[in-house]
């Protein structure tokens, strides 16, 4: 993907861009970059795998946790050492840009069509269920 400036012009890199960009954009991008930081160690230590296996959607349900765990935070007024307001925030980010990679079919592994036909017999109640007489 090639970065440009609003007139189009190709930029060789991102220190480029800022150099021209608005100043909430230079704030923003520093943001982004620790973002990018973290989501490459994550990936590093849990492989791309297990967002492969539901994509877009299941990615719909790691943000409704950590938007929870955000509501949660401000809620409650505390910072806890494991996970800060700052952390959510970025797996929140993170978690967006999976996801638009996901229905943009750029996810190694992903593949859309196979997903609908896994949540069509999840939703149609064809999925395993716990039934404690067969145990």
């Amino acid at each position: 993907m090639a970065l440009t400036t609003p007139e189009g012009k190709l930029i060789v890199d991102l220190e480029t861009f800022l150099s021209s960009a608005q100043e909430q954009t230079s704030a923003v991008a520093e943001h982004m970059h620790i973002c990018l930081r973290l989501f490459d160690r994550k990936q590093r230590a849990y492989s791309s795998a297990n967002i492969a296996v539901f994509g877009d959607r299941g990615i719909l349900i790691r943000l409704f946790d950590k938007l929870y765990r955000l509501k949660t935070l401000y809620e409650n007024e505390e910072n806890p050492d494991w996970e800060t307001i700052d952390d959510t925030l970025r797996d929140v980010c993170n978690y967006a840009a999976m996801a638009l990679t996901c229905r943009a079919g750029q996810w190694e592994g992903y593949d859309p069509p196979l997903q609908h036909v896994l949540y069509g017999r999840l939703s149609s109640g064809l999925c395993i269920k716990y039934d404690p007489e067969r145990d």
